[in-house]
């Protein structure tokens, strides 16, 4: 028992997965003396695409209502009752909202490739009463021991500090990007190292170009005579800078060093193949996060386009993400005979699809034509009153008909016989 808890405390066998990626989040940003323009793991919010994409999707699964459902013989039904229902819903650790909650994890796990939250339980009944949100910055890594997989991360502290903490994975919320062991999400940014390092340095060459006034193209040629004009040259090529170098003395009249004179010089701001090499990279990033271009400012389009990328990306890129979330919802707050009698949680995809005023007219007609809506359900959508027989489903005859009313067949009157 005792070599098991000491194993626990061991330097893990996995850190952040793996050893190379302790080196890329960890171990590169604290070398000193790193050149200015070397991309690192930490520059990737310095990347505004990739920032746009991460946020996109963290707006999305922000915006999602997530309800507890039972199945019912009416179908599921939202479970208002059932003691998690506020925490998913409303605040998961009582500080926070729902969509702030899980805009946070959302963010972070396309940021680092892991989410993670903690299940705080009633002692007494094991009931979670709170959600405590972990920065993944925070977790160390993972370890299984004796075929129980433990989480390990450094805690803060009322006073500051930070107390190294191992807890069970049935405790922990574990939210991760695509997975080589099932265990452990895979670094995005990584994953798009050498996209986000070009994006990354041609950004600091434009830069340092218009921090050098590169709107004027032009440089100083000097001569000086001899050594004895070096010095006051120099300052004098100081005071040049300090007045007129900068965007913010752009159109000044500058005084010209001695011994200088302006040359021409024939340059482009930027070649347009670099720009067109810039945003091959951009569409690559938003292809990795499987998030729309015209959503990230690369592309334009018309209103039928829009539409058809903004389903395509609720149907491919939140869909497998939502379901992500309910699996491990589901598998850490429900017991195995809640499953069983139909109790499940799930995010309200519906919520992603807006149509035009006519189509969703269309939609409801046809809904209620078919006997699967009825008006009162319409009208909760909406965010419409309901009315007295709403409940009410239709079928369609003749006229509508209600469906659980009797069909009532004529009676045929019997032929009088002949006498």
């Amino acid at each position: 028992m005792f070599n098991s808890i000491r194993e626990l405390f061991d330097p893990p066998r996995v850190w952040l997965g793996t050893s190379k990626t302790w080196i890329d989040q960890i171990g590169e940003p604290l070398q000193l003396g790193i050149k200015k323009n070397t991309f690192q793991n930490s520059d990737a919010e310095k990347v505004g695409v990739a920032v746009k994409c991460c946020k996109v999707l963290a707006d999305n699964i922000g915006r999602l209502p997530i309800n507890i459902y039972q199945s019912t013989e009416t179908g599921n039904m939202i479970d208002r009752e059932d003691y998690r229902q506020y925490l998913l819903h409303y605040s998961p650790d009582g500080i926070i909202t729902s969509q702030a909650f899980f805009s946070s994890l959302e963010y972070n796990r396309n940021l680092r490739g892991n989410s993670f939250a903690r299940i705080i339980r009633n002692p007494s009944n094991g009931r979670p009463i709170k959600f405590e949100l972990i920065p993944s910055a925070q977790v160390e890594g993972y370890k299984v021991v004796r075929g129980q997989l433990y989480y390990i991360y450094f805690k803060k502290l009322e006073n500051g500090e930070t107390k190294k903490t191992v807890v069970n994975a049935f405790d922990m919320l574990h939210f991760k990007m695509v997975t080589k062991n099932g265990i452990w999400g895979m670094n995005p940014i990584e994953a798009q190292r050498m996209n986000m390092s070009t994006l990354y340095k041609s950004k600091n060459v434009q830069d340092s170009y218009y921090e050098n006034n590169a709107f004027v193209p032009a440089f100083l040629k000097s001569t000086v005579p001899d050594a004895n004009f070096i010095k006051p040259f120099n300052e004098a090529m100081q005071q040049f800078k300090d007045k007129n170098v900068g965007p913010a003395n752009a159109g000044t009249i500058a005084t010209l060093p001695p011994f200088t004179e302006i040359q021409q010089l024939d340059m482009n701001i930027v070649d347009a193949e670099f720009l067109a090499g810039s945003k091959f990279d951009a569409q690559q990033i938003a292809a990795f996060y499987d998030v729309p271009p015209h959503f990230v400012g690369l592309e334009t389009g018309t209103f039928r386009n829009i539409e058809e990328l903004t389903r395509n990306f609720a149907t491919f890129g939140i869909g497998p993400i939502a379901r992500m979330y309910r699996q491990e919802l589901e598998f850490k707050l429900l017991t195995q005979k809640e499953r069983e009698e139909g109790k499940s949680i799930e995010f309200v995809l519906q919520a992603l699809i807006e149509t035009d005023l006519r189509t969703k007219t269309q939609y409801y007609k046809d809904m209620f034509g078919l006997g699967v809506m009825t008006g009162n359900q319409i009208a909760l959508l909406e965010g419409l009153p309901t009315y007295a027989g709403g409940e009410t489903h239709f079928i369609p005859s003749n006229n509508l008909t209600p469906v659980n009313q009797e069909e009532e067949t004529p009676e045929i009157p019997k032929e009088e016989k002949d006498i």
